[in-house]
């Protein structure tokens, strides 16, 4: 039996092509697919089609969005990052000349609003975007799921007019919703419930099984796999791929683990033949790494790019002789790259990455992972020295953890809490004011259960149980659910359950100040690069990665000559963040509520805290960003390293705190475990 190479901290193995099979319908110039054909034949109102990367999904969203666009209907496509859009924009664009399509192409996100408003003299954004959806054929319009939260939520001038357009959509369409967990797919499949009667098409390339339990509450699902097949279509290459691991657990982040990982890319490009760019790309978890990373090889090759989040849209290189990036390249950008490198915790990092090579040629993969998840995989995949794509995924899936997508939580008291926010914040322009808080709840109630069914019994439950208090002070007794709940807000069985009803209400009236991800909590800022890309653009930046950074606060007009030297342009407002770079020496930022205890949800308010980032009007920035939102003070790291959560000083005390949605599914992670 042929093994693979294997030292003791490395083997190697050979990943063989995906074919899938194959369909026989011509559409344009183009042969389908045979999950294509199924999905163009499809009578179904919803359809989640699970595919491997590259295998053709964007034309399969078209497929199904081709006979609305035919009737003169608009089709929506929703992506999770502005990279994605771009991208899918130039591919969408080749596949309707490709299939005779007359329809135009439009992507909107923030940015491009901004643009077309000071190309066109609109003085907002929302009369912007009822411009570009206004004139011309049936429109592809590709945006992200913020742009149609607050189209909903009639954030938008002209919002009554922007919302009929939305619903006069025939076809709605979201990609890549593996991605999306917690309140951003709760919110998602909000949306899918709100375009009843419309066409639509969700895709993933990593099937979880908890999300397709989610979407079976949908009567008219019709799920579509992309079969693998010996004899079928080409999709993606033969992969050599190496395993190894640096350390025990965790992320890489150390000095000795970039100089060892900057040896690797630089072997890899001496071995890799100059046939385009770029010729490696490598894939990290960590900022700070990515930037450390590139500095080290900057020393022996100056053709590198760094993709990460502090890199604006328009200077994302992706022609160097080296890309280095974070999750920001994970998805979206079409590599035709022949070397990949990429560091992988979890399974579904490990599939998407994996995905960016092999895709128009065959090609080598290294991947870094932990020493836990490298023997697992070293003892599964030992014996082999070829394997298929299916087996490979199947042996991660089992091996490597995985990040959950909390759908099961949707169907709890917390889902339900949850879904009571999203519902205010969609129909707050319609509530009667200075209801009672026991009205205001069932009012929202009302609304939640025509909105969304899950959690229908819950819902239900609290319906009646809210009417009479007393009958709810019974219920919390006997309910064990509905008793951990309310303990969580402080509850006790002698204390009076209108404050918790109230408290209740505060963080139902909290997802107001939320979008789509969570909590608002990026600053603006404005960033100068320096070395070998040298540009300085506005940006934004999350209050979380702020203590990675080298930045200032500049609040006045020589304070940012002195860190630009330059006058700031008109559409610079100050005070802001000049940042610099990633800072080697952390600043410590701070949060001292007090109001929290251990194991409770309380309410961050800007006058019971105080916010220590070194900075006092940066203090004031981040204590209103804060103001209002619901906060979990966890004992230990917090259950998923995904939450919104800030350091916390409780009486000298270093601790964490989850904000935001986040704060429900910690409660909940804590009373399941």
């Amino acid at each position: 039996m042929n093994h693979s190479t294997q030292t003791n901290d490395s083997f190697t193995i050979k990943i063989s092509g995906v074919r899938i099979e194959k369909g026989y319908t011509r559409k344009g110039v183009l042969t389908l697919h045979r999950y294509q054909e199924e999905v163009y034949r499809s009578q179904n109102e919803l359809i989640a089609v699970d595919a491997p990367t590259g295998s053709g999904k964007t034309l399969a969203i078209l497929l199904a969005a081709e006979k609305y666009l035919d009737k003169g209907e608009n089709a929506l496509i929703l992506y999770p990052t502005k990279s994605l859009i771009k991208d899918q924009y130039e591919s969408l664009k080749k596949l309707t000349n490709q299939l005779g399509l007359n329809t135009e192409i439009i992507a909107v996100d923030a940015d491009r609003l901004h643009k077309h408003a000071m190309e066109n003299g609109f003085r907002t954004h929302g009369e912007a975007l009822y411009h570009m959806l206004s004139v011309g054929v049936p429109k592809i319009i590709l945006t992200n799921p913020d742009i149609i939260y607050c189209m909903l939520r009639l954030l938008y001038k002209k919002g009554k007019i922007l919302l009929t357009k939305l619903f006069n959509i025939g076809f709605f369409g979201i990609d890549e919703v593996h991605l999306y967990w917690g309140v951003s797919l709760q919110i998602l499949y909000t949306f899918i419930n709100l375009f009843k009667h419309r066409k639509k098409l969700l895709t993933t390339a990593t099937h979880d099984p908890s999300l397709i339990r989610l979407l079976a509450n949908y009567e008219q699902l019709s799920l579509i796999k992309a079969r693998l097949s010996e004899d079928g279509v080409l999709v993606r290459h033969p992969v050599d791929l190496r395993i190894t691991t640096y350390k025990a657990k965790g992320i890489l982040y150390e000095e000795k683990e970039a100089i060892r990982l900057a040896e690797e890319v630089l072997k890899s490009l001496d071995e890799t033949e100059d046939k385009g760019r770029p010729k490696t790309v490598c894939i990290v978890n960590s900022l700070v790494f990515s930037e450390r990373l590139a500095q080290i090889l900057r020393e022996r090759e100056s053709d590198i790019s760094i993709i990460n989040s502090l890199t604006p849209p328009e200077y994302r290189r992706t022609n160097a002789k080296i890309v280095i990036g974070t999750s920001a390249i994970e998805v979206g950008i079409d590599f035709n790259t022949q070397t990949l490198i990429f560091e992988a915790t979890d399974s579904a990092s490990f599939i998407q990455r994996l995905g960016r090579v092999a895709r128009k040629q065959p090609g080598k993969a290294l991947c870094i992972t932990p020493y836990n998840n490298f023997i697992k995989l070293q003892t599964s995949l030992s014996q082999y020295s070829q394997l298929s794509y299916g087996k490979l995924v199947e042996t991660i899936t089992h091996a490597f953890p995985q990040n959950p997508s909390y759908a099961e939580i949707f169907e709890t008291y917390y889902g339900a809490i949850a879904q009571l926010g999203i519902t205010y914040a969609l129909t707050r322009r319609f509530q009667r004011k200075n209801e009672g808080v026991v009205r205001t709840l069932i009012q929202l109630l009302n609304f939640s259960e025509s909105i969304s069914p899950l959690a229908i019994s819950q819902l239900k439950k609290l319906k009646s149980l809210f009417k009479k208090s007393q009958k709810l002070r019974d219920a919390i007794i006997k309910d064990i659910y509905l008793n951990r709940l309310f303990r969580v807000l402080g509850y006790k069985n002698k204390d009076a359950v209108v404050k918790y009803l109230r408290k209740l209400l505060l963080i139902v009236k909290s997802f107001d100040k939320m979008g789509v991800r969570g909590i608002y909590s990026s600053l603006p800022a404005y960033i100068k690069r320096e070395g070998n890309e040298n540009y300085e653009a506005l940006t934004n930046v999350s209050i979380r990665d702020l203590e990675k950074l080298a930045f200032s606060y500049v609040e006045t007009q020589e304070e940012f000559e002195e860190e630009t030297g330059h006058k700031p342009s008109p559409d610079i407002e100050l005070p802001i963040i000049v940042i610099h770079g990633v800072s080697q020496r952390r600043n410590k930022i701070y949060i001292k509520p007090y109001n929290a205890i251990p194991g409770r949800i309380f309410i961050l308010k800007k006058d019971q805290m105080q916010v220590d980032s070194g900075e006092q009007r940066l203090n004031e920035e981040i204590a209103r960003l804060l103001d209002g939102l619901p906060a979990y003070l966890a004992t230990g790291y917090p259950s998923d390293w995904r939450f919104t959560t800030l350091k916390a000083d409780i009486k000298g005390i270093k601790q964490w705190i989850i904000v935001g949605p986040d704060s429900l599914i910690e409660a909940w992670s804590r009373e399941k475990s």
